[in-house]
């Protein structure tokens, strides 16, 4: 993927001559009302491709300016989030039937079956079908039931502390797993979803 993100920052990757945020953005529920970003790499021409609003939703931006992973990212915005939000990568394909399925619920998280879990974060949920926790990569998968990076939260995820996945990089994912002790955080299974981390991926996606 270096090679296609030298000039480009991959949410601004084409696949079918659109940006791949705008396919994002365009499945996002009717439900969401104001859009927050939190950008990086080349920020600026995401700024310019996409301007302070798109297709009538308010577009605000953050920068992150330390690269301390996916909770730091959501940190970042911390201030500007409302009780209850939505948080999903802005360079995958999500269907908005399965974001909308995600939302209904207080807090909770996207899933979906996949052949290759040990790539993945493995979810094991109880038979509630909520989230028990998240193995990362695992060399014996439990399961074929992988996180897609989708969520749905409230503010009460900022009552706990970010979980360090390395010296410098915290995980949202890890962070969340926190508050099952004390809230059923729902596992929603979806029919769809694509990740882009190689040229095959960008492949897959292109019809």
């Amino acid at each position: 993927m270096k090679e296609l993100t030298d000039d480009l920052p991959k949410s601004l990757l084409p696949i079918n001559g659109r940006p791949i945020i705008e396919y994002a953005l365009e499945n996002l529920p009717d439900i969401i009302s104001e859009i927050i970003l939190i950008v990086g790499y080349k920020s600026e021409m995401i700024k310019d491709h996409l301007g302070d609003n798109y297709l009538g939703k308010p577009i605000k931006y953050i920068e992150q300016k330390e690269l301390n992973g996916t909770a730091g990212a959501l940190w970042a915005a911390r201030d500007l989030v409302k009780d209850k939000f939505l948080v999903m990568y802005g360079d995958d394909f999500y269907s908005k039937k399965d974001l909308e399925k995600l939302v209904a619920n207080d807090l909770g998280l996207l899933a979906i079956e996949t052949k290759t879990p040990q790539n993945f974060g493995v979810i094991e949920l109880d038979e509630q079908g909520n989230l028990i926790r998240i193995v990362e990569r695992p060399k014996e998968p439990r399961g074929n039931l992988t996180n897609t990076g989708a969520y749905v939260l409230d503010k009460r995820i900022f009552k706990y502390s970010m979980e360090p996945i390395s010296e410098t990089e915290f995980g949202l994912p890890q962070t969340i797993v926190k508050m099952v002790a004390d809230w059923p955080v729902k596992v929603v299974q979806a029919e769809f979803w694509q990740g882009h981390n190689s040229q095959e991926d960008l492949m897959a996606s292109v019809k």
